[in-house]
């Protein structure tokens, strides 16, 4: 393989099974705008994809999803180069010049002066975007733990509900469904 990260290119023509408006028949339409109903329909498209391989006996590796985000540009820039920065720090060796000549020299002092100032240059750049980036994910990470607490905190809250509803049904001898249409109604009312 000569991808560091294999993907597929896939080009196809949307086309929606519907019935016949006028023999109510079933038909093939090309139709873009029915195709493509949402913000998320390819993701839908890569889920739907990814699940009639797997069923059909390949080993495919879904691509991450919503834990991904969007990395600029520059901030990618400086990423990178931060790497390539390490990779020239630790592998490539500065040459000795074999000669006596002074301008020489001095010529060579120049330009690795130059060249290192550089590296500090792109290496603080990089080093700055790296910290914010290691900032986000402890953040993410909070933000993960705290959402699940909150899905926690929901489930207590809607069991304690329909408890609730339960007694107060058997208190007053309404069925439970007429009691939370009741409570449904009373809301409605009022968010107008």
């Amino acid at each position: 393989m000569d991808e560091t990260t294999p993907h597929l290119h896939l080009v196809f023509v949307p086309v929606v099974h519907k019935l016949d408006k006028n023999t109510g028949k079933p038909i093939d339409k090309i139709a873009c705008s029915e195709y493509w109903k949402s913000k998320d329909s390819y993701r839908q498209l890569q889920d739907n994809f990814y699940k009639y391989i797997s069923d059909n006996g390949f080993d495919l590796e879904r691509g991450k999803s919503r834990e991904t985000k969007h990395i600029d540009t520059e901030t990618l820039k400086q990423i990178t180069n931060f790497d390539n920065i390490k990779y020239e720090l630790t592998n490539i060796q500065v040459q000795p010049i074999n000669t006596k000549d002074k301008s020489s020299i001095l010529q060579q002092n120049k330009e690795l002066i130059k060249y290192n100032n550089k590296l500090k240059l792109q290496l603080s750049k990089s080093y700055s975007a790296i910290q914010k980036i290691e900032k986000l994910q402890i953040e993410n990470t909070n933000l993960k733990y705290k959402n699940e607490e909150l899905k926690k905190e929901n489930c207590r809250l809607k069991d304690y509900i329909d408890e609730t509803f339960e007694y107060v049904s058997i208190l007053f001898d309404f069925s439970k469904s007429t009691l939370k249409n009741l409570v449904n109604n009373f809301i409605k009312h009022f968010e107008r």
